[in-house]
């Protein structure tokens, strides 16, 4: 599990990056991103992509209460 955009990727390695997951038949990739930055990279890397955005609220990991 890694993010692509913490390593500062140029838009053109993240849009292969997806292009190479969407292409593998048989795959179901999870690919998880902040947007907090700006959303149109985002838009922009992903454009002509056929995925299913899923957004979440708050953090998606944390402590479990007893």
């Amino acid at each position: 599990m890694d993010e692509p955009g913490q390593h500062s990727m140029r838009l053109a390695s993240q849009r292969a990056l997806l292009q190479r997951l969407i292409a593998q038949r048989g795959l179901q990739a999870i690919v998880a991103a902040s947007l907090d930055e700006n959303e149109s990279v985002s838009k922009e890397v992903t454009t002509g992509l056929q995925f299913q955005l899923i957004q979440w609220e708050g953090k998606v990991i944390q402590p479990l209460v007893p």
